[in-house]
């Protein structure tokens, strides 16, 4: 029985990350309508399917909506599992905004703990810009309901060896195990 639902709201990328197929696919990039995605939750919900994650192969938060479909994800009662993010557009507002909800975990993408490694892979992102937005989301959540990832780092073999990562201001933050492997 499957007991969650993968949502791709999106498979529109603002990265042209080297290890990623998002540079190969030939299907159309969209968004996921909100009536669509409404729709979704709501056979989900009927099938007995409890949590969503959210993160395929688009970013998630290149979707404008993406805010209301987790309210309605929310009021619909499912449980907000997971958001994988490359943190790249991640600004206060939004922040704030995905704050306001129970995830219980917080992926971010990131391939690299030093500007080089990781501007070498997720071509087309600022280094400094996710560093400070995840700097900023570590200020603003709260500390017992919120997991942070860094996922999954195996580019930069150095940060995955030392199994946390100093990250920018020398934060350790825990990488996610199956990076370890």
């Amino acid at each position: 029985r499957v007991d969650f639902l993968a949502v791709e709201n999106t498979n529109i990328c603002n990265a042209l990350c080297q290890m990623c197929g998002y540079r190969l696919m030939k299907r159309q990039k969209a968004t996921m309508s909100y009536e669509n995605f409404c729709r979704m939750i709501d056979i989900a919900k009927r099938e007995g399917i409890k949590k969503v994650c959210f993160g395929q192969v688009g970013e998630p938060l290149t979707d404008k909506e993406l805010v209301r479909k987790v309210d309605y994800m929310h009021k619909s009662g499912m449980e907000l599992s997971s958001i994988t993010t490359n943190g790249s557009l991640l600004d206060e507002q939004t922040a704030l905004q995905l704050l306001r909800y129970p995830w219980k975990t917080f992926i971010f993408s990131i391939d690299g703990a030093t500007k080089e490694v990781y501007e070498s892979i997720r071509q087309g992102l600022n280094y400094e810009k996710v560093v400070e937005n995840i700097r900023r989301f570590l200020q603003f959540r709260k500390k017992d309901n919120h997991i942070l990832y860094l996922n999954p780092l195996r580019h930069d073999p150095d940060a995955v060896l030392k199994k946390t990562i100093v990250f920018g201001d020398q934060r350790g933050l825990p990488a996610q195990e199956a990076a370890l492997k």
